[in-house]
């Protein structure tokens, strides 16, 4: 069967000594079960009500595969803990578990769609951006151009102006 171990620990430690307990719990509950399928440390969140005078505490998830007897094991271990200030462990529904997993390969593809849109519009954006370079460059080489025409044009009419004259 699969399970979720989510406690709290308390805010009173520092970050760093949040993850090494979490680390020890995690490698406590890593000798009881036959996998860890995930670990999550959350970092500090508030609580939503008190906890034993605690407004927040760092929360973490272990989700396991262990059989029943491990499971009352691990929260006879738990309990006597100075630093868990509540935890909680709950069986995951195989339905409950497949459908978990379609929300979370839904995610993965409009993060992914997401992504390809992002990309696309940069795509976009970069075309847009060599496009109005190559028109300022057609419109130097035309203003270029149009400049030696009228020299050219200036030095005939000058020619011709001199002719007349002559």
């Amino acid at each position: 069967m699969t399970y979720e171990l989510i406690y709290i620990l308390n805010p009173k430690l520092t970050e760093e000594e949040a993850e090494k307990k979490s680390a020890e719990l995690k490698s406590m509950v890593e000798g009881k079960v036959e996998t860890i399928v995930r670990d999550d440390f959350w970092g500090k969140k508030k609580l939503a009500y008190p906890i034993k005078n605690h407004a927040d505490g760092y929360y973490v998830l272990i989700e396991f595969k262990a059989d029943t007897q491990k499971v009352e094991e691990i929260d006879k271990d738990l309990r006597p803990r100075e630093n868990v200030i509540r935890f909680l462990v709950t069986r995951i529904d195989e339905k409950m578990e497949a459908a978990r997993k379609a929300a979370m390969k839904r995610q993965e593809e409009r993060k992914e769609e997401a992504e390809k849109k992002e990309k696309s519009a940069t795509t976009k954006k970069e075309e847009e951006k060599e496009k109005k370079v190559e028109d300022e460059k057609i419109a130097k080489e035309i203003k270029d151009k149009d400049k030696s025409d009228l020299k050219d044009l200036d030095k005939k009419i000058e020619e011709i102006l001199d002719e007349d004259i002559a």
